[in-house]
């Protein structure tokens, strides 16, 4: 009967572990009377046994502790690459709006920009037509003065011949004078007292010319000046429209180099967020399965030494 009993037990051990710890556990001192009329050798082999069932039964429980603690680390790793990943795309994210904003900026400096080139290259055109005007009338003044500089000048000439020898001399140039300074000379042939004082108002007369000139020349050069200073504004802003330019192109290639960064971050993330729920859902159930499965092979395992224990003290016993 014995022996059927040990025989038994042994194929329940071979080919059905749990069997034989749960009939250990359920009754542990049930379990061991059933060997209380074994021998020492068949004790042994028992106690041999139910020991690599407590090995088997630990090497689980480690393998167990030993997958869950491989999870976590890849959890802490998934926790630190989506750390990272998070922090490199909100970075890649800021850099990309300062780079949008820094666009719109330099696009309303550009349209102020432009709009200061078109209003020097309005005010240029405006002094260049003022320029413009200043020199023809300068021009004019100029022909009509020294056309009657000229006239002046021989009347003069005519004028000191009377002085001299009292001849008579008609003048050679025609002017719009003409009418006046014929009777001028007649005027002092009459009186020849006063041909200096007529001399003198000649004199006058082509003075207040050479005026006339100078104001021209002055209001000339006065409109050149402005024009001057009105082109080189314009050529000013319109530098600074191409430098707005530049500088905006620039801002929008980098603007555009930003967002393409932040969507590789971007895509980096969420993928780094997809292994990180992957790695957090994997390591909940293996903590599930160590927080179910360990206290109950620590439990199985106790029972299982305590089985041992009575085992051992029965070869004592029979000692």
């Amino acid at each position: 009967m014995l022996s059927l009993i040990f025989i038994q037990f042994l194929v329940y051990t071979a080919y059905c572990e749990f069997s034989v710890v749960n009939q250990v556990i359920t009754d542990p001192t049930a379990f061991v009377q059933t060997f209380a009329k074994a021998n020492p050798a068949q004790i042994n082999e028992v106690i041999k046994i139910i020991e690599g069932l407590v090995a088997e039964g630990q090497d689980k429980k480690n393998k167990i502790i030993a997958t869950h603690d491989a999870a976590a680390k890849v959890l802490d790793g998934a926790n630190a690459d989506l750390a990272k990943a998070l922090d490199e795309f909100e970075t890649a994210r800021g850099e990309r709006k300062l780079a949008d904003a820094l666009v719109a900026n330099l696009r309303t400096k550009l349209a102020k920009r432009k709009d200061e080139e078109t209003d020097a290259l309005n005010s240029k055109n405006l002094r260049f037509e003022i320029y413009t005007d200043a020199q023809n009338w300068l021009d004019t003044e100029n022909k009509r003065i020294d056309g009657e500089k000229a006239v002046l000048e021989e009347v003069i000439d005519v004028l000191n011949g009377l002085k001299d020898n009292n001849g008579r001399r008609l003048l050679s140039v025609q002017s719009h004078l003409g009418p006046i300074l014929p009777a001028l000379i007649e005027s002092a042939k009459v009186n020849p007292d006063s041909i200096d004082k007529v001399v003198g108002m000649v004199a006058d007369l082509i003075a207040a010319g050479e005026r006339v000139r100078t104001e021209a020349k002055a209001d000339r050069n006065s409109a050149k000046s402005a024009f001057d200073k009105a082109e080189a504004e314009w050529k000013k802003a319109v530098q600074a429209t191409i430098e707005a330019t530049d500088a905006l192109n620039a801002a929008v290639a980098d603007a555009a180099n930003k967002l393409a960064v932040e969507e590789d971050k971007q895509d980096i993330w969420e993928k780094a967020t997809t292994a990180q729920e992957k790695a957090a859902a994997d390591e909940a159930a293996k903590l599930k399965i160590e927080e179910e499965q360990v206290p109950i092979l620590d439990h199985e395992n106790d029972e299982l030494l305590k089985v041992i224990d009575i085992l051992k003290d029965m070869l004592k016993k029979m000692e």
